[in-house]
């Protein structure tokens, strides 16, 4: 029965975000769609929250599985607002894989890091093992951390002749030095923001995809100008 529930419970913030979805798609036409995304928003992560309340407080044993499940409904439940929209074009597995990597990229570290003392505490036989071994992941992965959220966001090295003039004259008039510059995102997806990776050794600077398309060079260099400072 446990199990059971536990599915139950963590399918449910899924299907109500899906039907929320499908009628939030249904009017976007409407001038007040800004105010019903921010309200559905609000309401599904309410949802959400709300699953993993439950399932913290009564079916913590269901956790390791359950909770991967409730985060998969979620986003696959929000998938027809993106799509209808946002006029993405990617399918359902390409942008779960993506959102998958974002969130190893961003949050990884320190799920692992939250995860640890669990994850030593759960092999008795081995628990001085278990736990070098994850402070050596844990260590190179603070170390190489640039390196690996670039690596997961499918970085490549930005070739925009365009906007190098811009960029250059922005570094020159900084006391940091130019940064290296990538594009990052997933095609098919929209995902509009810029990121900085500062580094006393090898700075650098991401734009996704999104935004490099839809941007022209001055608001691009606007951008850059505050990913510099």
């Amino acid at each position: 029965m446990p199990p059971t529930l536990a599915a139950l419970v963590a399918l449910a913030p899924g299907i109500l975000v899906w039907w929320w979805a499908r009628r939030l798609v249904r009017s976007a036409a409407d001038p007040a769609l800004p105010e019903r995304v921010h309200a559905w928003r609000r309401r599904s992560i309410a949802a959400a929250a709300t699953g993993t309340a439950l399932l913290l407080v009564f079916l913590p044993s269901q956790l390791p599985w359950a909770l991967p499940l409730l985060l998969l409904g979620f986003l696959a439940g929000g998938f027809p607002v993106r799509r209808g929209l946002f006029g993405e074009t990617w399918s359902l597995g390409r942008y779960l894989v993506h959102t998958g990597r974002a969130i190893g990229a961003f949050a990884g570290f320190w799920v692992l890091l939250m995860a640890a003392p669990a994850l030593i505490s759960a092999a008795p036989p081995w628990r001085w093992a278990t736990a070098t071994v994850l402070a050596g992941v844990l260590l190179a992965w603070g170390l190489l951390h640039d390196r690996i959220l670039l690596r997961l966001l499918r970085a490549v090295a930005l070739d925009r002749p365009d906007l190098e003039p811009r960029l250059t004259e922005i570094a020159s008039r900084s006391t940091a030095p130019l940064p290296r510059l990538y594009a990052i995102g997933a095609p098919g997806g929209r995902w509009a923001n810029g990121l900085a990776l500062p580094s006393t050794g090898q700075p650098a600077v991401a734009f996704t995809r999104t935004l490099l398309e839809m941007l022209d060079v001055d608001e691009i260099a606007g951008i850059f100008a505050h990913e510099q400072a």
